[in-house]
C-alpha cells in the first residue's frame, strides 16, 4: 500500500527527519492494521471468514486516537494535577512533624494536604493508565 504526502509539508525537513517520519508512518499503519484485525476478529460471524469493513477501521482509528493523542482537556487536567501533586508534596513534607496536641491547625492542613495529594494522584492515574 502506498501513502502519499504532499512534499510541501516537508519543507525545512532534513533527509534524516523525512526518513524518521516515513518510519513512524509505517509503524502507525502497521499498528492500525493490527488493531483493525483485532476488532474484526471480535466481531466476526460464525463462518470464520475474514471481512474487514469501514466501521472496523473507524473504530480502530478512534481507539488509537483516544489512547495515543490525548485531548486538550486531558492535557490540561494532567498539567493541573501535576502542579497540585508538586505543591501538596512540599506541603506534606513541611508539615510532617506537626503535633496534633500543639499545632491543631497545622495538623488539619496536613490531613487536607494528604487527602488532596492522594486525590490528585488518583486522577492522574486515571487519565494516564485507565482512560
Amino acid at each position: 500500500m502506498q501513502v502519499n504526502v504532499d512534499d510541501s509539508n516537508f519543507s525545512g525537513y532534513s533527509v534524516e527527519a523525512q526518513d524518521r517520519v516515513s518510519e513512524a508512518t509505517k509503524e502507525y499503519c502497521e499498528f492500525l492494521i493490527k488493531e483493525v484485525d483485532r476488532i474484526e476478529k471480535s466481531e466476526r460471524t460464525s463462518d470464520g471468514q475474514k471481512e474487514v469493513i469501514g466501521s472496523h477501521v473507524i473504530k480502530a482509528r478512534t481507539k488509537l486516537n483516544k489512547e495515543y493523542f490525548p485531548s486538550k482537556r486531558d492535557k490540561i487536567i494532567l498539567g493541573i494535577t501535576t502542579i497540585v501533586i508538586a505543591i501538596t508534596s512540599i506541603s506534606v513534607g513541611s508539615l510532617w512533624g506537626s503535633n496534633p496536641d500543639t499545632d491543631l491547625l497545622k495538623y488539619i492542613w496536613f490531613i487536607i494536604s494528604v487527602a488532596l495529594l492522594m486525590s490528585a494522584l488518583l486522577i492522574q492515574f486515571y487519565y494516564t493508565a485507565v482512560k
